[in-house]
């Protein structure tokens, strides 16, 4: 509770610094001219998210046997990702997910095993395209820094995913095997490993999922032109493949809220060097997290009263 309740004081925090350097009339005056059909592309593309996000995830279940509808699938990926708008550093969203198709599904070590590669690819294809984004800037001339970092990051990605082996037969040697009381929570977590470092089975459907993972990369960078083309802003779109997936990687540290304060403070850092005013980054950064919530309402209302 104590790091919950620091998250929302930094976020508040970015959010008070951002305002005393921008001019709240200027950014009225933007909100007042927005071009409202702009926005609506935008939550369009927010939903087309999550349904790609939805068949991802089916590919994985049913390569591991598990049966769902896909409907079901839909429900529970709009409302958790909703969930991590308002939670630190997108766990809401995995919590979420495993919690409430385990509940009726049970199977809870595979489910939280899909889950987890799920995550796992996502996060790969996120650094992959900020990588490629940052060569795109080192050519531009506007930013050196973040290549070297998201070659490690890349690396350490592969080199550990490669090694989780090694991990399995750690816990299987380490953990006691009976005369235990959370015996099975162990057997479930040993299971869950065994699932994650099975290469021979994922390498059968890592091209898919990668390659589902890469549409959303790029949806995602579709959804910022068009809130910056809402406001009025033109600038070359390699511009939002070079720099969406950056902010994207920057709102994954967990000193924020859904990354409030942090989005908005990198969109900031990133688009003031083509141009775009503060004005603009902020209230594009702020219209996106309010779109997000907004994309799940009515699946949200759904779930609160279904029986």
């Amino acid at each position: 509770m104590t790091k919950y309740i620091l998250r929302i004081i930094f976020s508040i925090f970015i959010l008070y610094i951002l305002s005393r350097a921008i001019e709240f009339s200027v950014l009225w005056g933007y909100l007042r001219t927005i071009n409202l059909w702009w926005v609506a592309a935008a939550l369009f593309l927010l939903i087309l998210v999550r349904l790609v996000v939805s068949i991802k995830w089916q590919v994985i279940l049913r390569h591991h046997q598990i049966e769902i509808p896909f409907k079901e699938l839909l429900s529970v990926v709009f409302i958790s990702m909703t969930l991590g708008q308002i939670l630190p550093a997108g766990l809401g969203s995995d919590v979420v997910r495993a919690y409430k198709l385990s509940r009726k599904y049970g199977q809870t070590a595979d489910t939280t095993a899909t889950i987890v590669i799920d995550r796992l690819v996502g996060m790969f294809s996120l650094f992959f395209v900020a990588f490629l984004g940052s060569i795109g800037a080192y050519v531009m001339a506007i930013s050196t820094e973040l290549i070297w970092w998201l070659i490690a990051i890349n690396l350490l990605l592969l080199i550990g995913w490669n090694r989780l082996h090694l991990c399995t037969k750690i816990l299987e040697k380490v953990l006691p095997q009976n005369g235990n009381r959370f015996i099975r929570f162990q057997e479930a977590l040993i299971r869950m490993s065994r699932i994650i470092s099975d290469k021979k089975k994922i390498r059968i459907i890592l091209p898919s999922i990668f390659g589902w993972s890469l549409v959303i990369q790029v949806i995602r960078c579709l959804v910022f032109f068009c809130l910056f083309v809402a406001f009025g802003q033109t600038i070359n779109p390699l511009y939002y493949v070079i720099f969406v997936p950056i902010v994207f990687v920057v709102t994954l540290l967990p000193v924020s809220i859904g990354g409030l304060g942090l989005r908005e403070g990198i969109l900031v850092l990133l688009f003031s060097t083509v141009g775009v005013p503060a004005e603009v980054s902020i209230g594009a950064g702020l219209i996106s997290q309010a779109l997000q919530i907004a994309a799940a309402i009515p699946v949200l209302l759904f779930w609160l009263f279904e029986k």
